[in-house]
Order: C-alpha cells, then sequence, then structure tokens
C-alpha cells in the first residue's frame, strides 16, 4: 500500500474563508485524498491554522482584542466552513500555544544556523515610530521593489518575490499613528544564493510541478540575485527565539515556522514524521502561486541543510488567484463570497463540482454568479436524471453490467475512455480538478442527453450514469454515498473496483 502525505498551506485565521481561498489548495487537497482513498491507499491529508501570522496580529488590533482571540474565533470558523464545504482533513491543528510543537520550531531554527542553511547579515529593518516592534507583513504596504504591483511587507503576491519592508517603493504603514524609522541591526535570513543555488536547481529538475511552477524556478535560478528573505521578526506575536523572551521579542518568521511544521504535522496523528520525509512516502503540497517562493524554493533549500537525507516534497501543485466579478476578492471592499454562505445555501455537490470546473490553474480565472447560476440549472436536474437511471435497476444489476462494458465496450469505448481520462485527471501525475470536471461535465450532458431521447431507461444508460457518479465521486461526493454506498458508510461499499474500467471505490 502507498503512503501519501497531503499538506494545504494553511489560511490565516485573521477572517472566514471565501471562494476564492476554497477553490484553490483545500479543494485540491481535498480531492486529491478522496481519489488516492478510494484506491485503498494510506492518506495523511493536513490543512492545519496558521495562528502566528502576523496578519492575526493586526486584526487584534483593529478590533481592540488580543491575537489569540482572534486565531481561536476564525479558526473555528474555517473549520466550519470546511465541514459544511465536506473538506475532509485528517489535520486541522492550530498550533498556537503547543510548548511541544514551539520546542520543535526553535529546534529547527538553531539547527539550521549551526548547519548554515540560515545565516546572520546586517541589514536595514522596518520599525514603528517607538522602535517597540518591526513592521512587517500587513503593518506596510507599498510598491514590490522587484516588480512594482501593490505588495505588503515580505512577499509581493504578484511576483512572488520577498522584500523587506524598508525596501517598498512609496511604502505607508497600516497604522499612521505608529509611525516608523528604520534602524540598522544584525539579522538572520534565508539566503537561496549559497552553493550557487545547486540544492536548489537539483530540487527543481526532480520535483513534479505544475508548468507555472517551473517556469517560476527558471526565473528565480536565472536572476542575478535572489532576495534574503527574513527568518526573525520583533514582534508580540509568534514564537519567541528564546523561550522565556519577553514581548516584543524576536520571533520566528511563519514561514520559516511553516517549513517547520510540514515536518512535524504528522507528529500530531500520532505517526513518525521520520517516516514520511525519510522513508518512501509521497509527499504533495497545495499552495497559491504567490506563495511559489516559501513552498518551491525557501523549503525545500532549508530540509537540504537541516539534514540530507530529508526528501522534499514530490509534487507540487500551485493555483492562481480565482476573481469575482472580474476583481480580487477583497474583505476591505466586502468583495467576496463567504464559504459558509456559499454552502450553507447552494448544493455541496454542484458548489464542488462548479469551484473545480472553474479553478484556477495555469491562469487566474473567474467567478460570476451568472455563470454559477447558469450552471447550477444545468446540472440540478442533470444530477436528478443520473439518480433516475440508477435507481430504475438493483444496483447489484448496474454493477454487473458496467464491469461487463468496461471490459467489452464496444460502441461505449469513448466513455470508457473519458472516464479513464477523469481517472487519471484525479490522481498525482496528471492532476487537475478542472480537468476532470470538465470531462465530467461533458459526459453528464451525453448521458443525460441519450436519456431524455430516449423511450425507456435502459440497464446500458444505468451503468453509465453508475460510472459517471463514481468517477467524480472526490469531487461530488454526496451523490456517490447516496447511491453508491447504499446509505451505509460503516461497511465496505457496494461497489467493485474494475482496473480497466478504473471504476474505483470511495472508500
Amino acid at each position: 500500500m502507498t503512503s501519501h502525505l497531503l499538506i494545504c498551506v494553511p489560511p490565516t485565521p485573521n477572517g472566514d474563508l471565501h471562494l476564492g481561498h476554497l477553490s484553490g489548495p483545500y479543494l485540491g487537497c481535498d480531492i486529491l485524498a478522496r481519489s488516492l482513498r478510494r484506491r485503498g491507499d494510506d492518506v495523511l491529508s493536513v490543512a492545519g491554522i496558521d495562528d502566528n501570522q502576523g496578519y492575526v496580529l493586526r486584526r487584534a488590533m483593529e478590533h481592540n482584542c488580543s491575537p489569540r482571540e482572534i486565531a481561536e474565533h476564525y479558526g473555528r470558523r474555517i473549520r466550519a466552513t470546511w465541514e459544511l464545504g465536506l473538506f475532509q482533513f485528517d489535520l486541522t491543528k492550530s498550533t498556537h500555544g503547543d510548548a511541544e510543537y514551539d520546542d520543535f520550531v526553535r529546534k529547527f531554527f538553531w539547527r539550521l544556523v549551526e548547519s548554515g542553511g540560515i545565516v546572520k547579515r546586517r541589514s536595514r529593518s522596518l520599525y514603528d515610530g517607538s522602535g517597540a516592534h518591526h513592521l512587517y507583513q500587513g503593518f506596510i504596504r507599498g510598491a514590490c521593489p522587484h516588480c512594482g504591483a501593490p505588495a505588503d511587507g515580505n512577499m509581493c503576491e504578484e511576483c512572488s518575490r520577498p522584500n523587506e519592508g524598508w525596501d517598498l517603493r512609496d511604502r505607508r504603514p497600516t497604522f499612521p499613528r505608529l509611525g516608523e524609522r528604520v534602524e540598522e541591526e544584525e539579522r538572520y535570513f534565508i539566503d537561496l544564493n549559497q552553493d550557487d543555488r545547486r540544492r536548489l536547481a537539483a530540487f527543481a529538475a526532480g520535483v513534479r510541478a505544475t508548468g507555472d511552477q517551473h517556469a517560476y524556478y527558471r526565473s528565480l535560478l536565472s536572476s542575478d540575485e535572489i532576495p534574503l528573505s527574513a527568518a526573525t521578526h520583533v514582534s508580540p506575536w509568534g514564537i519567541a527565539l528564546q523561550a522565556d523572551a519577553a514581548a516584543p521579542r524576536a520571533v520566528v518568521d511563519v514561514w520559516l515556522e511553516m517549513g517547520a511544521a510540514f515536518l512535524y504535522y504528522p507528529a500530531y496523528a500520532g505517526k513518525d514524521w521520520r517516516e514520511y520525509w525519510r522513508g518512501s512516502a509521497s509527499k504533495s503540497v497545495f499552495f497559491g502561486y504567490d506563495n511559489s517562493f516559501y513552498v518551491a524554493a525557501m523549503f525545500p533549500h532549508l530540509y537540504a541543510w537541516l539534514d540530507p537525507s530529508l526528501s522534499g516534497p514530490d509534487y507540487l501543485y500551485s493555483n492562481y488567484f480565482l476573481h469575482l466579478e472580474g476583481a480580487k476578492f477583497s474583505t476591505s471592499r466586502n468583495h467576496a463570497i463567504w464559504g459558509a454562505d456559499f454552502f450553507a445555501s447552494e448544493p455541496v455537490d454542484i458548489g464542488r463540482l462548479y469551484l473545480a470546473y472553474n479553478r484556477p490553474e495555469g491562469a487566474i480565472a473567474n467567478f460570476t454568479m451568472t455563470e454559477y447560476t447558469a450552471f447550477k440549472a444545468e446540472m440540478t436536474p442533470a444530477f436528478e436524471t443520473l439518480s433516475r437511471l440508477v435507481n430504475a435497476f438493483e444496483l447489484s444489476t448496474v454493477q454487473e453490467r458496467l464491469v461487463s462494458l468496461a471490459h467489452r465496450p464496444g460502441d461505449h469505448a469513448a466513455f470508457f475512455s473519458s472516464i479513464e481520462d477523469i481517472d487519471k485527471a484525479l490522481l498525482p501525475d496528471a492532476f487537475s480538478p478542472r480537468t476532470a470536471a470538465r470531462e465530467s461535465v461533458s459526459l453528464i450532458r451525453d448521458v443525460t442527453r441519450a436519456a431524455g431521447a430516449a423511450q425507456r431507461t435502459t440497464l446500458d444508460l444505468a451503468a453509465q450514469a453508475a460510472a459517471i457518479v463514481g468517477a467524480i465521486s472526490p469531487i461530488a461526493p454526496q451523490i456517490f454515498e447516496k447511491l453508491l454506498l447504499a446509505g451505509d458508510q460503516d461497511r465496505s461499499p457496494m461497489w467493485a473496483v474494475d482496473q480497466r474500467g478504473r471504476i474505483a471505490v470511495a472508500r
């Protein structure tokens, strides 16, 4: 049995999740986990909560409360949204306040300092006017020094290059009353220019990643100088470098912390993290393209310096932004569709299918209520037709006919070729929920048209409807559970695996 570790870049608990968040890493990870499990593989899927982000501190300051209150409040809401949308992760751990986890992160940090993976440099730092803490992440905004796009401190969403805050052009603090000042000091950084970038180049050559990620590697590795990334900040929130240090104090940069968290997550499930990261388990990471520097470049660099026996991720699945009505989702402008509202009022299977159908793979995608409403109006009766076709016969009879057709497809060869294409698009090597969803919708349209033209429901149509329901079960799990699990998830389902037809069982 193959073992898989699937990790999403965790959400920041400074607000609710909107459809832009959900359509990317979380939908992708959930779909792949379901697809692998139905084949009988061992899967550990993780979507932690990124408690220590500076954005949590900023939201707490805006609401005059503690960052812990913010993290706990929105952490609960994030989990509730996942539950409504049937995003089933094995682990959704909040790490703040976990002494063992904090200790692991500190050991990770100091081991990298010892090995040379983290370096100390004298550099300028941007402080608030009182000099009490750094202006980092969402505390400072300006124009990216590399591409000129609007950017927050430390990272540009447009080009995924780090900055140091002080080097943002036309910068301005989020809280003008705090003021700002630049000081020179010694700080820790991650420098990807070390050893002529050989480690990073070697990893990039071997990892299986989307085409945009390989383009990102080429751009990064061909640049004259890869920007430094800060390894610490002076802040009252986060994991202190020294456990007993009073706030504000030097804390581990949250993205460096995340690199440690990816290693540590299996321990929360009672497993030895070394078995995943030193063994033969397949490791996949899901993330937005704006996080490419950290996930695709910095983490592999750190793991190579930490321990040469560690193997980095095998698969990197990135996505672009999903826009809403032609513009970025924006909480400040209330330009968003919140996941909890959406899945509480919309049919979950059809909502998930549309998000997969319109998933921003390789390019920005756009969500419009007009297009979604039209999609729902078409797919709702289509799903009812699939149900009617399958229910027209005993399930065992449908199953037998499907297996027979899969082995001797005859006139149905093109149909089963499409079923195989869907299956391949839901497995690691060619993973693309968008491709699978679009192929599925095409088959659904074909079968519903044939059913409408038929004088009566035939067993062949019922078998094809069942094949579609089984094929799309990682995307649309409810109809599968209703029709093909016989309403009993505690027993093995009444659905057989046919290797030639690649009809798999959801487990």
